[in-house]
């Protein structure tokens, strides 16, 4: 198992993941992105295998760089901004408000899809994780 933390913008996230993959030799299936996600309201935490990137410009760098959207996502409910017209990259470039809560929970949550992941596979984890996981 590797980890991966890139020092890339964001945006170009799939540079990093892509030459990771190549130089470990990891294949798509066993490649799992955490990311934020404004659709789901904070504190929720829920996995997914493929997809579409929902306009997040990190996971379309990684899936044109994979040549591929097949691997494995752990979606972290940031919520949105509560002003409707508020620029979205400033919201989530911000830091968390410090009264909001269960930063620590969402992330253990995080964490432990990861892990269920790695352990039982895919399908399982995402069984697990999705069924204990509110909204």
């Amino acid at each position: 198992m590797a980890v991966l933390l890139p020092l890339t913008f964001m945006n170009s996230s799939g540079d990093a993941v892509a030459a990771a993959a190549a130089a470990k030799h990891i294949p798509l299936e066993d490649i799992t992105v955490i990311h934020d996600d404004i659709d789901f309201p904070l504190g929720v935490v829920r996995l997914r295998q493929g997809g579409g990137s929902g306009g997040h410009k990190g996971l379309e760098s990684i899936a044109a760089r994979l040549g591929s959207a097949g691997f494995n996502r752990v979606r972290v409910g940031i919520g949105r901004p509560v002003d409707p017209d508020a620029d979205v990259s400033e919201f989530v470039l911000s830091p968390f408000d410090p009264d909001e809560t269960g930063l620590e929970v969402m992330l253990d949550a995080a964490v432990e899809c990861v892990e269920a992941v790695i352990r039982d596979g895919i399908e399982a984890a995402i069984n697990r994780c999705n069924r204990r996981q509110p909204g």
